[in-house]
């Protein structure tokens, strides 16, 4: 059965946890509301990874659904739009912390 992440945010963590989840099997989806060049070679460094989607600039709902979970990177506010949308569609929703700790 194939497991859908969605990782907000492509900052270091973001990156962080899209490379743990991605080296596990999971197709990763990172949405990123921000367009800059930072965010741009920050997405580039893990461009090359198996199972990834991107979006930049914008979050979509339709991004987030079909996840079996979202993990949410340092800074993204508990009233984001990617988290409303998983609450209202029951998907988990962790930090990348505790994402960690669960493949520990």
């Amino acid at each position: 059965m194939k497991k859908i992440a969605t990782v907000i945010g492509v900052g270091v963590s973001g990156a962080g946890a899209a490379r743990l989840l991605s080296e596990r099997g999971w197709e990763v989806r990172v949405t990123e509301g921000a367009d800059t060049p930072q965010i741009r070679r920050a997405a580039q460094a893990i461009a090359g990874l198996k199972r990834l989607k991107f979006e930049i600039g914008a979050h979509t709902r339709n991004f987030v659904e079909g996840s079996d979970l979202v993990v949410t990177s340092p800074g993204v506010k508990s009233n984001a739009p990617p988290i409303i949308w998983a609450g209202e569609l029951n998907i988990p929703v962790i930090d990348e912390i505790e994402l960690g700790y669960r493949f520990c």
